[in-house]
C-alpha cells in the first residue's frame, strides 16, 4: 500500500508527531491545511511547531464513500504501521467511525475522544469536517473551529470545556424541593427543562426537572422515580410545581425559556393539569394559557430556527447549538432510552446543564435573530403556533381500533398478493434461476470435496422486494435499465418514485407489470411498517372507548417554514388511492363528536398567482380557464388544431381530451420546482426534443413567474438570503459565494437556488398556521371554547374534533372560513384573486367527505344540507 500513500510535510521530519491530519487525498492541499487547521491551533498553542504536523491521504477505494471492510481498515491497518503520533485530526466521520467505535459524531466536535482500534489504543481522535464542505455548508466553519480548539486543549494539557456551573442546588426532600421553588421567584426569568421516562407524552412522566437563572448557576430535582418498570408519581412535588407555574407565570406575569417547548410544556401540562387523562379537556385549555400565552415564554429552538435557517440546513438540538459552551456533555447519555438507568447524581446534572445550556442558547441567538430581522415572524407566526399545535397534539386523532385491525389485514392480504405475483414473473424466475446458478458455482468453488446437485435447498433463492441490493441487481444489471436516482450514499435508488418514473423507460409488458407489483408491494409494505405500529401503539382513552394517534409537529422542520411531522409523519398518510381509504376509514370520531376540517384551495396555485403577478396564472381565476386545460394547450399545441385560442375552446380539453390533459400534470410540476427538461426525460420519459419543446412552452407560458424567481435568486447573490413569506428568510451561503447566473456557477449553487426557489413558494403554507392561531383565539373566547378542538394541521389542511352539533358547524363555518381567507400580506391582495376553504363534514370516517359550502351559516338549513349529501352517499354506496 506504500505506493498509495499520499502526504504533506509542513516542517522538519520528525520520528514522532504531535498531531496527523487525516483527509482525503483530494483534500492535501498544504495552504489550505495550514489556513483552516494548523495556523488556527499554533495561534492558541504556542509551545507547537509546523514540525509537529503531517498530513496523510485517506484511502477511499475510489469510491465517494469508502466501504468498511474493504477499505477503510485495511488502510488503517497500514496507516497503524507507519504513524506515531499523539492525535489524529480526522476529517472523514467514516473514518472516525471506526477509530472511535461511535457512531453518532454530531456532538463531537471540540472533543477529544480514544481511539479504539486496534493499534490506535494509546492515540486521541478529534472528529473535524473538510474544509471543502465549508463551500455548501457555512455551518462546518465553527465547528472547525470548535474542533481545533479541542485539539489545543488536549495538547497544552488543559480543558477546553471549563465547568460551566458556578452554582448547582439538588434539593432532595419534599420540603427542600417546595423551598428551593420559592426562591425562583425572585428572578425575572428563568430556564427550565425536564427529563421523562419517554418521548410519548402519555407515558412519560416526570423523571426530573431543572431551572437555570443564568448560564452558569440553577438547580434540578427528582420529580417521579421508576421502580421494577413502574413509575412512582411524586404527588406533593407535582402539587409545589403546580403552584410555583401558577404563581411565576400568571400572577407574577414572568417568563420561562424552553428549548421546544412543544415537548416540556406539552408533558407538563398533561401530567400536571390534566393528570394524564384526556377526559380533562377544560384542564386543557388552562394548561394551554397557562404555558403557551405568548407573554410567558420564549422558545430557544425556535430563536435558533429564524436567526439560522439556511438551505444547508440547521442544527437545532440543544447539544449541537449549545456545544460551544458546554462541550459533550451528553456523553453516551443520548443513546439511553430510559433515564432511569442513570444515577441521580448524573441524570440531575445532565438535566441542570441542559437548563443552562438554553440560556446560553438564547443570549447567543436572540440578538442575531433581532439583526437578521426575524423578530416578527417568530412573534406572529412561530410562537403562537406554539399553543394551537400542543392542542392538537394533547387531544390527538381518534382511531377505530377494530379497522385499524382490518386495515392491517387488508394491507398483509395485499402484500402476500404481491409475493404470489412476483414469483410468477419470467423475468424474476429468470433472475431466480441466475442467481441459484452463481451460488451453485461459488460453493462448489469453495468445496473441496462436498457437491451437490442444482436442484439441493442450499442453491434456494427467492427474490426480495424488501432488498434494495436485489432490487439494483435485477433492474439496473440484469434488465440494463437507466440509473435515474440516487441515494444518499450514492448508489442507485430503488424508491416508490424511481420504480414510478422508470415505467416510463420501457414498453416491455413484462417489465412494467413487474414494476407495477414491486410499487404496490412497496406502498403496502411502508403503510404496514410506518402507520399501522403507530396506529396499534395508540393512546386509549377509556371514556370514549378509542384509541387516539397524537402525532408530533415540528415547527421550524423545513426550510419553506411550512410544519414537518414525526411519530409517525402524518404528512404522509396517503391520498387518492386505495390505501388512502383504508387507512383514512380508521379514523372515526367519538360518540357526540364530529370529525371536521378545511384545506385551503390550492393554495400554493393560488399563491404563486398573486406573488408573481404572472398574467397566465391569474388568469385561471380572473378568467375561469382549466388549469391544465391551459397548460396541456401550452405545451401541447399540435395536439389541438381544432381548438381556438379562447377560454371556452381550451376548457374542452378537459372533457374531449382527459388523456392529454393529465399528461401536463407531471412536467407542470416537475418545471415548477426548478427541473429542467433532463427532469422530464428522467420524470416522464419524453424524448429529448419533446422534453426540450415542454420547458420551452412553459418557460414561454410563465415568463413572468420564471423572471420573478430568476431575481429573487439575483437578489440573494448580493445579499446572502431570499425572504419568503411573514419575512423569513432562507439564507443561501453558496450562491452568495458563487459566479450566479453563469456557466461558472457550481453545481451546488444551483441545487441552492432550486431549494430556494421552491421555500418561496411553499413557505406560503405559514397561512395555515396563521389560520389556525387566530381560529384558536376566536374559539377561546366564544362559548365553544371546550366544544371545537384542533388534531391535526396536515399539508395546507386543518382537523378538529367538534360536538356534534349544527350550531357549532354553523360558527365554524363562518368564523373558520374568514380565517383562511384572510390575505393581507401585501403581495397577496387582489381585486378579485381570493384565498379559501370550504369546511368539511368527515361521516361516518374521514374516507367520506361532505362538504359544506361557504356562506351556510343557519344551523337548521346545515343540518338540512347534511342529511341530505349523506343520503346520496348511502344511496351510492347502495348502488355499488
Amino acid at each position: 500500500m506504500i505506493d498509495k500513500l499520499k502526504f504533506i510535510q509542513f516542517g522538519e521530519v520528525q520520528a514522532s508527531y504531535k498531531v496527523v491530519i487525516l483527509a482525503k487525498d483530494t483534500d492535501l492541499n498544504k495552504d489550505e491545511l495550514i489556513k483552516y487547521y494548523i495556523q488556527p491551533i499554533l495561534d492558541i498553542t504556542p509551545n507547537l511547531t509546523m514540525s509537529d504536523f503531517v498530513a496523510v491521504g485517506l484511502d477511499f477505494g475510489g469510491a465517494k464513500t469508502p466501504k468498511v471492510n474493504a477499505t477503510i481498515k485495511p488502510w488503517l491497518d497500514f496507516l497503524a504501521t507507519i504513524i506515531e503520533c499523539d492525535l489524529l485530526l480526522c476529517t472523514n466521520t467514516n473514518y472516525f467511525k471506526i477509530l472511535s467505535g461511535i457512531t453518532n459524531t454530531a456532538h463531537l466536535f471540540g472533543s477529544t475522544v480514544d481511539c479504539t482500534y486496534k493499534g490506535y489504543e494509546n492515540i486521541k481522535v478529534v472528529i473535524t469536517p473538510s474544509y471543502k464542505s465549508i463551500f455548501y455548508d457555512d455551518k462546518n466553519q465553527a465547528k472547525i473551529e470548535l474542533s481545533n480548539k479541542g485539539c489545543s486543549a488536549f495538547l497544552d494539557g488543559s480543558l477546553f470545556f471549563d465547568d460551566i456551573v458556578n452554582t448547582a442546588v439538588y434539593p432532595e426532600l419534599t420540603y427542600e424541593k417546595r423551598d428551593f421553588l420559592q426562591s425562583l421567584h425572585q428572578y425575572p426569568v428563568l430556564t427550565c427543562d425536564i427529563e421523562a421516562f419517554s418521548l410519548n407524552h402519555t407515558r412519560a412522566a416526570l423523571a426530573s426537572i431543572s431551572f437555570a437563572w443564568t448560564k452558569h448557576d440553577g438547580g434540578a430535582f427528582i420529580v417521579d422515580t421508576k421502580v421494577l418498570g413502574k413509575i412512582c408519581k411524586a404527588t406533593t412535588t407535582r402539587h409545589h410545581l403546580v403552584e410555583f407555574f401558577c404563581r411565576f407565570l400568571i400572577q407574577d406575569k414572568k417568563k420561562i425559556i424552553w428549548h421546544n417547548i412543544n415537548y416540556d410544556a406539552k408533558v407538563l401540562i398533561w401530567e400536571l393539569i390534566m393528570e394524564s387523562t384526556l377526559s380533562n379537556k377544560v384542564e386543557m385549555i388552562q394548561g394551554l394559557e397557562l404555558f403557551a400565552d405568548i407573554n410567558s415564554f420564549e422558545d430557544t429552538k425556535l430563536i435558533a430556527y429564524v436567526a439560522t435557517n439556511s438551505c444547508a440546513g440547521n442544527e437545532l438540538n440543544l447539544k449541537s447549538l449549545a456545544l460551544p459552551f458546554a462541550g459533550n456533555y451528553a456523553l453516551d447519555k443520548e443513546d439511553i432510552k430510559d433515564v432511569s438507568l442513570l444515577t441521580k447524581e448524573v441524570l440531575l446534572k445532565y438535566n441542570l446543564i441542559d437548563a443552562l445550556s438554553t440560556f446560553y442558547v438564547y443570549e447567543t441567538y436572540y440578538p442575531k435573530m433581532v439583526a437578521d430581522n426575524q423578530l416578527k415572524v417568530y412573534e406572529t407566526i412561530l410562537k403562537p403556533s406554539v399553543g394551537v399545535l400542543m392542542q392538537a397534539e394533547l387531544h390527538g386523532m381518534p382511531l377505530d381500533m377494530s379497522k385499524v385491525k382490518y386495515a392491517e389485514k387488508q394491507l398483509e392480504i395485499i402484500v402476500k398478493r404481491c409475493m404470489d405475483n412476483i414469483v410468477k414473473n419470467p423475468y424474476i424466475q429468470l433472475f431466480n434461476e441466475t442467481i441459484r446458478c452463481d451460488l451453485y458455482h461459488e460453493k462448489h468453488n469453495a468445496w473441496k470435496k462436498k457437491t451437490a446437485p442444482l436442484i439441493d435447498d442450499v442453491f434456494n433463492y427467492l427474490f426480495n422486494m424488501n432488498s434494495s441490493v436485489q432490487l439494483c441487481n435485477l433492474l439496473y444489471t440484469m434488465l440494463e435499465l437507466p440509473v435515474l436516482d440516487f441515494t444518499k450514499s450514492k448508489k442507485p435508488a430503488t424508491g416508490g418514485k424511481t420504480l414510478k418514473k422508470l415505467k416510463n423507460h420501457t414498453e416491455d409488458p413484462l417489465i412494467l407489470a413487474m414494476l407495477d407489483i414491486v410499487i404496490e408491494f412497496t406502498k403496502a409494505t411502508k403503510i404496514l411498517t410506518s402507520f399501522i405500529p403507530a396506529f396499534l401503539d395508540a393512546y386509549y382513552d377509556p371514556e370514549t372507548d378509542m384509541h387516539y394517534l397524537m402525532g408530533s409537529f415540528n415547527i421550524g422542520g423545513t426550510v419553506s417554514g411550512r410544519l414537518s411531522c414525526k411519530n409517525p409523519n402524518l404528512q404522509q398518510i396517503p391520498s387518492g388511492s386505495t390505501y388512502a381509504k383504508l387507512i383514512k376509514d380508521c379514523f372515526v370520531a367519538p360518540k357526540g363528536k364530529l370529525m371536521v376540517g378545511l384545506d385551503f384551495n390550492s393554495l400554493e396555485d393560488y399563491v404563486s398567482a398573486l406573488t408573481t403577478k404572472d398574467p397566465n396564472k391569474l388568469k385561471v381565476y380572473t378568467d375561469g380557464y382549466d388549469s391544465h386545460s391551459l397548460r396541456a394547450y401550452s405545451y401541447f399545441p399540435e395536439k389541438f388544431p381544432h381548438i381556438e385560442n379562447t377560454v371556452t375552446s381550451i376548457n374542452t380539453i378537459k372533457k374531449l381530451h382527459e388523456d392529454i390533459r393529465g399528461m401536463s400534470k407531471a412536467p407542470t410540476f416537475a418545471l415548477t420546482y426548478q427541473g429542467t427538461y433532463i427532469t422530464l426525460m428522467t420524470n416522464c420519459g419524453f424524448d429529448e426534443t419533446t422534453a426540450r419543446r415542454i420547458e420551452s412552452n412553459f418557460l414561454d407560458l410563465y415568463k413572468v413567474s420564471v423572471e420573478y424567481i430568476a431575481k429573487k435568486l439575483e437578489e440573494a447573490s448580493k445579499t446572502g438570503y431570499v425572504e419568503v413569506a411573514f419575512g423569513l428568510r432562507v439564507r443561501t451561503p453558496v450562491i452568495q459565494k458563487s459566479i450566479w447566473g453563469s456557466s461558472y456557477t457550481p453545481y451546488e449553487a444551483k441545487a441552492e437556488g432550486r431549494t430556494a426557489g421552491n421555500a418561496a413558494g411553499q413557505s406560503y403554507g405559514m397561512l395555515n398556521n396563521r389560520a389556525g392561531i387566530e381560529f384558536q383565539e376566536r374559539v377561546f373566547n366564544s362559548k365553544y371554547r371546550i366544544g371545537i378542538f384542533p388534531i391535526a394541521h396536515i399539508h395546507d389542511a386543518q382537523y378538529f374534533i367538534v360536538d356534534d352539533n349544527m350550531h357549532v358547524l354553523a360558527w365554524m363555518n363562518k368564523h373558520l372560513v374568514e380565517c383562511v381567507q384572510w390575505q393581507e400580506l401585501p403581495e397577496l391582495q387582489h381585486d378579485t384573486v381570493k384565498l379559501g376553504g370550504e369546511l368539511s363534514i368527515f361521516y361516518p370516517s374521514w374516507k367520506t367527505e361532505i362538504v359544506i359550502p361557504n356562506g351556510m351559516h343557519d344551523a337548521k338549513e346545515l343540518r338540512t344540507y347534511a342529511n341530505q349529501k349523506l343520503k346520496e352517499i348511502k344511496d351510492e354506496e347502495d348502488n355499488r
